[in-house]
């Protein structure tokens, strides 16, 4: 009786780690999907759609905007030739970033989900959200 007892607390245990390890397997499929989705345009004039380079490599660092309350915070920034721009999405509705001249655009981004975009050239790049066109932005690149 005591080891069919310990063999179904084997077997419950085993299966707990099993379940755990498919769970965390779907959470990285759907975590590439998403990183994936998030791929820019084409290279166009001053911007490129690399991943974010890291603090402090070669001077060149990545620069956040969030998105939140309907808005883009801050609304203005100023970055490097080289830096990374990621916008994060910490709204509770989907948005975009689409450039106003069409040189990046990311895909809708759902609560939670982030952008980035590499500024390879100087200028003034304006952006907007196309689901809410009252908000707008400017990344100012020197």
């Amino acid at each position: 009786m005591k080891k069919s007892f310990l063999m179904t607390i084997l077997a419950a245990i085993v299966g707990a780690i099993l379940i755990t390890g498919a769970a965390g397997c779907a959470r990285q499929s759907t975590d590439q999907m998403n990183m994936n989705m998030q791929s820019t345009q084409k290279a166009k004039a001053g911007v490129s759609g690399e991943a974010p380079a890291r603090h402090g490599a070669a001077g060149k660092k990545s620069e956040k905007i969030i998105i939140q309350a309907g808005k883009f915070v801050p609304a203005r920034l100023t970055a490097k030739v080289g830096d990374t721009v990621t916008w994060i999405n910490e709204d509770s509705q989907a948005h975009d970033v689409h450039a106003n001249d069409d040189a990046f655009q990311s895909s809708t981004l759902e609560p939670g989900q982030s952008f980035s975009q590499k500024f390879t050239g100087a200028g003034e790049f304006g952006y907007h959200d196309h689901l809410h066109e009252e908000m707008k932005g400017t990344i100012m690149v020197e």
